[in-house]
């Protein structure tokens, strides 16, 4: 297969722009985040895979050896807040569990790592524009 170096700068330039072209739909253009710094590709996929601990901007940046204000600030580069990536991803894990019929609401809440089903209603609704239950009445 013959790689053109257009093709992947077409891709980069796209995928970088649907969060612009998307501003009332933002869910789930959002999840297309890319990120030229290394250090923090490697902090979104820390983020993604471990969404139901209890994680925080300074627990993250002990983990990784950095300091909190320098880890904000690598974020604030690349035009991304913690909070919203860390809630975006619990909410992209609450929909593929509830779309499953296994868990209610409130337990799923607390598995993806929200400390109240309050808290997760607030976020799920910021994010897709809707209440959880009015979210799945569609489905």
């Amino acid at each position: 297969m013959h790689k053109s170096p257009e093709i992947y700068s077409f891709a980069y330039g796209f995928l970088r722009a649907i969060p612009h072209i998307c501003r009332k739909a933002t869910f789930p253009a959002q999840s297309f985040i890319i990120t030229d710094d290394k250090r923090l590709s490697g902090i979104l996929e820390y983020i993604k895979s471990n969404i139901n601990q209890d994680l925080t901007i300074e627990y993250i940046a002990k983990h990784f050896g950095m300091s909190k204000r320098n880890l904000t600030r690598i974020f604030t580069n690349s035009n991304i807040r913690f909070i919203h990536y860390l809630n975006y991803q619990r909410i992209v894990r609450a929909i593929e569990i509830m779309s499953d019929g296994v868990m209610n609401i409130e337990q799923t809440a607390y598995e993806v790592g929200f400390n109240s089903p309050n808290s997760f209603s607030r976020a799920f609704k910021q994010i897709t524009g809707e209440s959880p239950s009015g979210y799945f009445k569609k489905f």
